[in-house]
């Protein structure tokens, strides 16, 4: 009977897949343009087709095509991990377990990897040391939610997705992927996602439709895109976290996908109408623009956006967009966001998940000692606290930093920040770019859950170790040309 590693090489082979040395990927191994918008847009476009044929079907279609092309090779497996991870709003339920597209592809591509040689680890010491505060965390979390949730269950299926996703960063790294590939390639994944979603909410508001590519915002009734995924602020934090790899690493990519990406970007952050996502994106434009553009104009720009931040923080300026109540509801939702900038917490949504993390903070400090250190259990904030302005009726605390407080305590929180710090730290521009967005975009959201932040982090990662093996060969090689 075939082993497990049998049966993955005789599926690379029947593929005709790239081998496990393979570089950026070409004729050789059996990758190219057609077959990466393929890779970026199979998954997608079926999970759309879900609305016109049974969803099982066309759920068990896409990620059959999009396993088949992880297998064929290692370009197309990262832009179908990509793809996936913004997916997370389906699920499927097997045996009482609820998986994501995403923790199924992951499992192909540790498949995959079954037959390659472990060799040397590829991990530098400090993130060994990173990884180490992550683990004492995840420790953390299943302690305080065996011990403290009121819902272990449903606690422990949120810390099983967590953990998936912290495997997912490993599983891209184990890849091993030539950095001069990776960073195009995530570029046309992100397009291709932006493009279809933008597209999907057009025809939504178009026809005032709610279709799975939209959501209706309970203040303002319009529909805000939200791709697939289950809520707006993610798919806005998703493309945000893409687009630091193209901002670190754009030379590496032709100018008009960069072009296409960040328009594409823009335009589906806007239809998410996510105040905080739009404020990433325009500082992640800007570094773009200042690392192409000439000394006086990267001077001028930033000179120019300062005094704008300068004015508008100390409330000297305040945008007062007008707009006839009569006119389009989406154009009057867009200038209601745009006029509250600097006051988000004002209302609608913001107000609301403002008030909740403040009631958050508030039971956390006053509770007992055992609960202010080391909190109540992962996600056990909607365990006991109800809202009728809910979906599923149970109050989401929305904003990250105060999840983790409520959930792991101050010395969980104070090991997971040490972990980002760590991250940011010692990832160059890279790192500091995607722990400055994650920063941000985490005060409307809860990105760990899901793998799109850790495969970012993952593709961060490759960046940095290429570039130090880079440096070590050049040092090598200085020292052979000496001798």
């Amino acid at each position: 009977m075939d082993t497990t590693h049998q049966v993955a090489e005789r599926l690379r082979d029947s593929l005709g897949a790239d081998t496990p040395n393979a570089g950026s990927g070409d004729r050789s191994t059996g990758t190219n343009r057609y077959g990466l918008i393929a890779s970026a847009s199979v998954l997608p476009l079926a999970l759309a087709a879900s609305q016109f044929v049974a969803p099982i079907f066309a759920y068990a279609c896409g990620v059959l095509v999009a396993a088949l092309l992880v297998l064929r090779s290692d370009r197309y497996a990262l832009v179908v991990l990509v793809s996936a991870t913004g997916c997370s709003g389906f699920t499927v339920t097997a045996f009482g377990v609820t998986f994501l597209p995403e923790h199924l592809l992951v499992a192909v591509v540790v498949m995959k990897l079954v037959g390659r040689p472990f060799g040397r680890p590829t991990y530098r010491a400090t993130d060994q040391w990173l990884m180490l505060l992550l683990v004492l965390w995840l420790g953390l979390c299943i302690t305080a939610s065996l011990l403290m949730a009121n819902d272990t269950f449903s606690s422990i299926k949120i810390l099983a997705w967590l953990m998936i996703s912290v495997f997912t960063l490993l599983v891209v790294v184990r890849l091993g992927m030539d950095a001069a590939s990776v960073a195009s390639d995530v570029c046309v994944a992100a397009t291709c996602y932006a493009t279809i979603v933008f597209l999907a909410w057009m025809l939504s508001v178009n026809y005032d439709e709610l279709t799975i590519f939209v959501q209706q915002d309970y203040a303002s009734e319009v529909l805000r895109a939200k791709g697939l995924m289950i809520e707006p602020n993610l798919v806005a934090s998703y493309l945000c976290c893409l687009l630091v790899i193209t901002v670190a690493y754009g030379r590496r990519i032709p100018t008009l996908l960069i072009t296409t990406q960040c328009a594409m970007t823009g335009l589906v952050i806007l239809a998410s109408l996510t105040r905080t996502a739009i404020v990433v994106y325009l500082a992640l434009i800007l570094v773009l623009i200042c690392k192409r553009a000439t000394p006086l104009i990267a001077f001028t720009v930033v000179a120019t956006t300062f005094l704008a931040v300068l004015l508008l923080a100390t409330g000297v300026w305040k945008p007062n967009i007008s707009v006839d109540n009569t006119t389009n509801p989406l154009a009057v939702a867009v200038a209601d966001r745009v006029n509250s900038f600097g006051n988000a917490g004002a209302t609608g949504t913001g107000a609301l998940r403002a008030q909740v993390a403040a009631n958050a903070l508030e039971e956390i400090n006053t509770g007992p000692i055992e609960n202010r250190l080391f909190g109540y259990g992962t996600n056990s904030y909607p365990q006991t606290h109800f809202s009728a302005t809910a979906s599923d009726g149970r109050e989401y605390l929305a904003n990250f930093w105060v999840a983790i407080i409520y959930d792991t305590g101050y010395v969980g929180a104070s090991l997971i920040v040490l972990a980002l710090i760590g991250f940011a730290f010692f990832n160059g521009v890279a790192g500091l770019l995607l722990i400055g967005t994650f920063a941000v975009v985490s005060t409307t959201t809860n990105p760990v859950w899901y793998g799109y932040f850790w495969l970012t982090a993952a593709v961060v990662m490759l960046f940095t170790l290429a570039q130090q093996r880079g440096s070590k060969d050049s040092r090598a090689s200085l020292i052979g040309d000496r001798l």
